[in-house]
């Protein structure tokens, strides 16, 4: 009986912990892979400085959380916090953060509409959207190992920005900070499901069939703060504020970043 006592926790303390997931979300001929990579040092920022802090709290505060990230990375949190400061961009707009709409390709043809996107940056966004739509049926097909629904999704991913290249050059920016986005991101949350103990809560990918969607959502959600960020830097240089793709790369990561953990946030721990 000793014995058996024994092996059992050799066993325990030896078992492998789960291993982060295979294959990188980087992509050097995205000239704009910044943002994804910034936006997964962001999510690493709030929960390390803001541990298991509550939505209301993120709700009330996000803005000046996601100041503070920009400011130790030493970006300009001045265009991002004209831009969702701004109440002729809110009202033009509507709210930045998409990640209370389950839906943001609503939110897209509605700038469409509005004309405060082209044509073929909403057709381009789109199929970004549809990508992580599929999500959730990589995540079933793949039996839940994250791993294989990344490699998967990346594939998927890096295909739609071979199509970039032909874009125009302010084109080419707003797609490739979108994808750069999505495919971090997905790398980012898929790896929080691969843990024992996520630290934002994130039940396990190959025992949570029933969560799939939440990765669907959460993505959406990320992509779409990082449209909303770029569609409002646009918005604030008619009103004669800062211009320029650094601006506009500012606001998508802050938005993106600001979506990410408030829905994550929301989704999991309540509000």
């Amino acid at each position: 009986m000793k014995s058996l006592i024994l092996s059992l926790v050799t066993a325990i303390i030896y078992l492998p912990s789960v291993a982060q997931i295979s294959g990188s979300p980087d992509n050097p001929k995205n000239p704009y892979d910044y943002v994804g990579a910034n936006h997964n040092a962001g999510l690493d920022f709030i929960q390390q400085k803001y541990p298991n802090m509550s939505g209301q709290f993120f709700n009330e505060n996000w803005k000046a959380i996601v100041s503070d990230f920009l400011t130790v990375k030493q970006l300009d949190s001045r265009n991002f916090l004209n831009i969702v400061a701004n109440p002729k961009v809110e009202q033009k707009c509507g709210a930045f953060s998409f990640y209370t709409n389950t839906v943001p390709q609503e939110e897209l043809k509605r700038f469409l509409r509005d004309g405060l996107i082209s044509p073929i940056r909403y057709t381009k966004a789109i199929e970004v959207y549809d990508l992580v739509d599929q999500i959730e049926e990589m995540l079933t097909a793949s039996n839940g190992d994250a791993s294989k629904a990344f490699a998967n999704y990346r594939d998927k991913m890096l295909k739609l920005e071979m199509g970039y290249r032909t874009l125009s050059s302010d084109d080419q920016a707003f797609c490739f900070m979108i994808s750069s986005v999505a495919m971090h991101s997905a790398f980012y949350w898929f790896n929080e499901g691969t843990k024992n103990h996520s630290s934002w809560g994130v039940p396990k990918c190959s025992s949570a069939g029933m969560w799939f969607s939440f990765w669907r959502r959460l993505l959406g959600s990320d992509v779409g703060g990082a449209v909303a960020g770029v569609v409002k830097t646009g918005v604030v240089a008619v009103l004669g504020g800062p211009a320029g793709w650094t601006a506009c790369g500012t606001a998508a990561l802050g938005g993106a970043v600001g979506s990410s953990a408030g829905y994550a946030i929301s989704s999991l721990f309540g509000l």
